[in-house]
């Protein structure tokens, strides 16, 4: 494949092999970025996770297919051994870009809009600063009026061109959502409480479950809101876990850290609803 995007991925493993001596970086290879509709057997956008902070090799992999057990839209992964030039470069995750491939995948060719929440907040040297504030993150869905500028870090993010009325949309899904009503109407009730067993059962917490509140992607159709699970190498307690004992203990109906439930609505407003909880409670069961 000729006149393809690459560059480097990450924020703190990418920071760590920078300043390291070594060069397995992670990759983003965009094969449509240079040549308008170019794929790979279909694939647009193909992710090489150089597998940063997991001696296992295969938390992330599992981490995903645990998703995918649960019937949550989830990116198609493999292992890949990759080499530059001829020299070998070593054995990294490969993983579906969630893109317009991805969109096209698993909801047709009439698919909605697609965003992955980050804030654009200075990177320096962690997740946070010298006086403990906040440097970089996603959002965390709470309504904050209509005002559109209020969710830069959620329309900045569009994976697609997005109007007015896209917009408009999520903003009111958001609205009903944070009062708890029409849940039905405004979430994927079902989806979004299979994610969130999933993302429970692999104590997940570098995710909209802390106070960084990213790693996920939002989908939108028809005003109907679908979180969807991203970068997930630091699952399995890799994250802001204490020791084996804190992580495995992790409490499956408060599993936030640092913050409280009602900080991360998606999640708080399904668990207020006594059916909803007993469901989510029932797919933890079945992993």
């Amino acid at each position: 494949y000729y006149h393809v995007g690459l560059r480097t991925k990450g924020n703190t493993s990418l920071s760590q092999v920078a300043s390291s001596d070594s060069d397995r970086y992670s990759f983003k290879i965009e094969f449509d970025h240079y040549q308008e509709g170019q794929t790979m057997e279909g694939l647009d956008k193909l992710i090489l996770n150089n597998i940063f902070s997991d001696k296992t090799y295969v938390k992330e992999y599992m981490a995903y297919d645990i998703f995918q057990y649960m019937g949550v839209a989830a990116p198609y992964t493999c292992f890949a051994n990759i080499s530059f030039n001829g020299e070998k470069w070593g054995l990294y995750l490969a993983i579906e870009g969630m893109e317009e491939a991805f969109a096209q995948r698993v909801y047709g060719l009439d698919y909605g809009q697609l965003y992955k929440p980050e804030s654009e907040m200075g990177f320096r040297g962690g997740p946070f600063g010298p006086d403990g504030e906040e440097t970089y993150g996603g959002a965390d869905l709470v309504y904050n009026g209509e005002e559109e500028e209020n969710y830069k870090d959620i329309f900045d993010n569009a994976s697609f061109d997005i109007r007015k009325e896209d917009k408009t949309r999520l903003i009111n899904a958001l609205k009903y959502i944070n009062a708890g009503e029409e849940l039905e109407k405004y979430m994927d009730v079902e989806q979004c409480l299979r994610y969130f067993a999933a993302q429970t059962f692999i104590v997940n917490l570098d995710s909209y479950y802390s106070n960084l509140k990213h790693n996920y992607y939002l989908y939108e159709k028809d005003g109907q809101l679908t979180i969807l699970p991203w970068d997930l190498n630091l699952a399995f307690g890799g994250f802001q876990a204490r020791d084996a004992k804190d992580a495995v203990n992790n409490p499956i109906d408060t599993p936030m850290t640092g913050i409280s439930e009602s900080q991360r609505p998606l999640f708080s407003k399904l668990m207020d609803v006594e059916e909803y909880k007993e469901k989510y409670h029932s797919y933890l069961r079945e992993i």
